[in-house]
């Protein structure tokens, strides 16, 4: 199980120069981001590293995820450099934040047909990432969810 995300100290000075400045803004936004909380988990320092130069409906739109995700079963949550992926059993999807936007890659055993999906990649014989274009919490509807689910199963090694 990953550490909870650590404070880290605030300056005691006030900001004398721009550098100062964007670190102070780095520090609240950590600050903000250990608040956010889906489920019982707080987002972690590496999840939240993620999203420092996102805009807000990214980071919103990623807790719609795995408020909708953790309702599957238990799910782990594994932070690589430049993404997330979520792991039941096996990665079932990884999430790429962006700037204005976040792009989700659905793990599935066929390709998606749906105008959301972006880019579909066979990756062997029987699996298929999806990828597909969030903009916003509102995108994290039940189609959506209903291939994550999928995606969980396949991951899990269950039935849907």
């Amino acid at each position: 199980m990953k550490r909870p995300f650590s404070y880290i100290g605030r300056h005691s000075q006030a900001p004398q120069q721009p550098n100062d400045q964007l670190v102070e803004a780095r520090l609240d936004f950590r600050e903000r981001m250990k608040n956010i909380a889906f489920g019982r988990k707080a987002m972690t320092e590496a999840e939240a590293a993620l999203f420092i130069r996102a805009d807000d409906r990214v980071r919103e739109t990623y807790v719609a995820i795995m408020a909708a995700v953790e309702c599957f079963g238990s799910v782990v949550i594994e932070p690589k450099k430049t993404s997330i992926h979520i792991v039941a059993g096996s990665a079932f999807a990884g999430i790429h934040p962006q700037k204005s936007k976040l792009r989700i890659n659905v793990r599935a055993d066929h390709p998606i047909e749906s105008a959301r999906v972006r880019k579909v990649e066979q990756v062997s014989v029987r699996r298929f990432h999806n990828e597909i274009d969030l903009m916003s919490p509102d995108d994290v509807d039940g189609e959506l969810v209903a291939w994550l689910k999928d995606a969980y199963a396949l991951g899990a090694g269950v039935g849907a």
